[in-house]
């Protein structure tokens, strides 16, 4: 079995509940999501100012995630392409509407509130957060969810 498959199945195994795992869908993008918005916000040297394309701590970290994804699976790495074009795409629409101050708070509330799920979550079903055994599981939570849509949809990976 190949090592992106032994991840999932492994992932899987702490999600069994539909309570669970219904707090899973909702919680672990809004991590990402609220994640990749802290590290936007995270001043960065001023030569990275003067390039076209936004270089800051979030699209570095995006840059390092999707190499690590590639080597699992390109089509799930994609599959976060575009997850994460349009998380950036409307990064820039939220501060030029709210400013960075404002979604930094909206960005806080949203973490905490959902990492609170995801550990409800896994009270109900009785079993600890898997990221507890292994730090990669706090990356491989994304791909589950997206590998889940690609079964759904017929998508090999």
């Amino acid at each position: 079995m190949s090592k992106l498959l032994d991840l999932l199945d492994n992932y899987g195994k702490d999600h069994q509940t539909l309570t669970n795992k219904i707090m899973h869908w909702i919680a672990i993008p809004a991590i990402f999501y609220s994640t990749i918005g802290f590290l936007w916000f995270i001043p960065v040297p001023e030569q990275f100012r003067s390039f076209s394309f936004p270089i800051n701590w979030a699209t570095i970290v995006l840059v390092i995630v999707f190499i690590y994804y590639s080597q699992l699976s390109r089509s799930l790495s994609w599959g976060m392409v575009f997850i994460i074009s349009t998380i950036i795409g409307s990064q820039y629409k939220l501060e030029s509407i709210y400013g960075s101050s404002l979604l930094m708070q909206i960005y806080l509330v949203i973490f905490v509130i959902a990492w609170f799920f995801q550990f409800i979550g896994h009270m109900i079903e009785g079993n600890k957060p898997s990221f507890f055994n292994d730090v990669r599981y706090l990356l491989i939570g994304p791909l589950w969810l997206l590998s889940l849509l690609y079964k759904n949809f017929g998508i090999r990976f």
